[in-house]
């Protein structure tokens, strides 16, 4: 981060969070101050200006405050503590800069806005641009390079303090159409905000930095009330961007894992097929045993039943034939 002077700084600090906002504090104050900052759960410069003194959190008897106490207090012997007075000056000093950073944008806001709307009202006197400057819809279009709807009259602040909520409505507008320019013409990788590119004010214009390092200005058009961001469109397609590639090759890696994934199943299909089958076969053999060991398993007592019944047949015969005998030497 480059130094800044705490007393004429960008307008850019008034937009600075999480990790951007603790290096800035720290760059200013030192790491001590940007601890006892960050220890409070402030995470940005909107939040810090609108807290009536960050030093009171030092009032309050806590553990988690004993390390940085000892490191920006002096302990008295009566074994309470007292701020340093060059960390309540530098601090105060601080927080005071930035509070008139924001009135000076604040009022500046407003003269651009009232600018605009004495622009605005001098266009709809004019039949021919009244009708070739409708309000835009806030949807993206199906070109490459899509433009963003600033702010319509409706949602345009008209007082200082509600010109700061147009800024950020404005990033959240333009993440929105980034987002659905990615799922059109690049379906496989999405962008977000700080993770892959940064917004911010810089000189009262609007600026996106690409992670890869690339920054670009969004120019904006009067006559549309548009941010045209298709410099960042062109740069993401076109050009060898590392964060891009990067993500493009993550992508590449999780398909290559999942057809290895497919493969192995696929060779696993046919062993458990030929598991079965030989289970099957096994279990009909047993079948086919067992069955033979039932009727195979007493032949003697098989044919013994058989003779057994064949031979009262014998005996009737024979004494038919005796009878038959002694009839015929009755008579003769």
């Amino acid at each position: 981060m480059t130094t800044i002077n705490i007393h004429s700084p960008p307008d850019e600090v008034l937009f600075y969070a999480n990790d951007s906002f603790y290096k800035f504090v720290e760059q200013c104050l030192g790491t001590d101050e940007m601890e006892l900052i960050k220890i409070q759960g402030i995470k940005n410069t909107r939040t810090l200006i609108h807290l009536p003194n960050v030093l009171d959190v030092l009032k309050v008897e806590c553990e988690a405050l004993d390390d940085i106490q000892t490191r920006v207090c002096f302990k008295l012997k009566d074994n309470t503590y007292m701020v340093k007075p060059g960390v309540v000056a530098g601090v105060e000093d601080f927080v005071e800069a930035l509070r008139a950073k924001d009135k000076e944008y604040l009022k500046k806001t407003e003269q651009q806005q009232k600018k605009s709307k004495r622009k605005t009202d001098n266009d709809k006197s004019k039949p021919s641009i009244n009708q070739a400057s409708p309000s835009q819809p806030l949807t993206a279009n199906s070109s490459a390079t899509p433009s963003l709807a600033f702010l319509s009259t409706n949602n345009s602040p008209s007082t200082p303090s509600e010109a700061l909520p147009s800024i950020n409505g404005c990033k959240q507008l333009i993440n929105e159409f980034i987002e659905k320019w990615c799922k059109s013409y690049m379906p496989d990788i999405l962008l977000h905000e700080s993770n892959d590119y940064t917004l911010f004010v810089k000189e009262s214009n609007m600026h996106l930095k690409c992670s890869c390092g690339i920054e670009m200005k969004l120019p904006f058009q009067p006559k549309t009330k548009t941010f045209q961001i298709s410099s960042f469109y062109r740069h993401v397609k076109q050009t060898n961007c590392s964060m891009i590639k990067q993500k493009q090759n993550a992508n590449q890696h999780l398909a290559t894992n999942d057809q290895t994934k497919d493969h192995d199943q696929s060779d696993i299909a046919p062993v458990v097929e030929d598991v079965d089958s030989s289970q099957t076969q096994h279990s009909n053999s047993q079948s086919l045993s067992l069955s033979s060991s039932i009727i195979c398993k007493n032949p003697r007592a098989s044919l013994k039943r058989i003779h057994k019944s064949s031979l009262p047949i014998t005996i009737t015969s024979g004494a038919a034939n005796e009878t038959s005998s002694k009839r015929s030497k009755n008579r003769q």
